[in-house]
């Protein structure tokens, strides 16, 4: 089958063989798989990794094939896919698909059956593909923040939209999205909660400035690099730092195919996976902070 693989010296869109389900799992053949910036760190080596590795953790297809043990699927199904594992308590610490074991940016993947979920005809492909983000957006909803409260969501790019059209969608009537720019603007203490999109030092003193003593930030983003935080101010402000990790998948279905939550203006073009490689090394600005997508699988 045709893959992007990872070796040590680099990447290769090449042939390899289909994987084979083993017990407790499914093979989905892929019908499109996202873009992620995961995706290109595990690319470019931002996250180590085994090799040879097929990146690639944002997908949706269809149920090709079940391995032994399997109850809850069979051929021909339509699903999407969480690819991070659940340990025996649902936290999401296990492996990633495309990271700790072979990914989507293939026509064909082998996953366990726990990560899996059945999607509606009236769900599209590209939709469910986006599924991922969507539940990891809801995970702020965990965090101790009223409908009735205050709050912002500090970005201007497609996970802030995402992630503000979602605690609207559950009611925040009383949230806006802000930049940074005119966040500085706010005064001290103005807001009840926050929730950052991209961590940075500056980033992090300014929500810890406008945000009421005994207030709530939600912490979202995930990089890899340290930031600084004004500790001192945390603790005399009594402030409450919520992580959020991954809400719940059923959830993000729901808001998808009721039509709760809009992402269409989010989402940008389905590209052959021959283009796999040089998004994945940074040729994106030409898509306007569009979601990415990858069709590796001929209909």
């Amino acid at each position: 089958m045709k893959a992007i693989i990872k070796y040590k010296k680099g990447l290769v869109l090449g042939q390899v063989p289909m994987p084979l389900p083993k017990s407790g799992e499914v093979l989905v053949k892929v019908a499109i798989a996202g873009y992620c910036r995961t995706d290109a760190y595990v690319a470019n080596n931002k996250i180590k990794t085994k090799t040879p590795l097929i990146p690639g953790h944002e997908f949706s297809g269809t149920v090709e094939k079940i391995g032994k043990a399997v109850t809850k699927f069979k051929k021909g199904d339509r699903v999407a896919v969480m690819p991070i594992l659940p340990d025996r308590h649902g936290y999401y610490s296990g492996d990633m698909i495309g990271v700790d074991r072979d990914g989507a940016f293939a026509e064909y993947v082998s996953v366990p059956e726990v990560s899996l979920y059945k999607i509606s005809p009236k769900l599209r492909f590209k939709d469910a593909a986006y599924l991922e983000p969507v539940a990891a957006s809801l995970a702020v909803l965990k965090a101790p923040i009223r409908k009735k409260q205050r709050g912002f969501v500090l970005g201007d790019d497609r996970i802030a939209k995402l992630t503000h059209r979602i605690i609207s969608s559950y009611g925040f009537k009383f949230s806006e999205m802000i930049s940074l720019s005119r966040l500085k603007r706010r005064p001290d203490n103005f807001y009840d909660f926050a929730i950052e999109t991209f961590a940075s030092s500056e980033n992090l003193a300014e929500i810890i400035r406008v945000v009421r003593p005994g207030g709530v930030i939600v912490l979202k983003s995930r990089g890899y690099a340290p930031v600084e935080i004004p500790l001192g101010m945390i603790v005399r402000k009594d402030l409450r730092l919520h992580g959020t990790y991954y809400g719940k998948f059923k959830d993000a279905i729901h808001l998808l195919e009721s039509g709760k939550l809009k992402v269409n203006d989010i989402l940008g073009p389905v590209l052959d996976l021959e283009d796999a490689i040089k998004i994945l090394k940074g040729d994106i600005k030409k898509y306007g902070g569009k979601k990415l997508f990858f069709k590796p699988c001929a209909e």
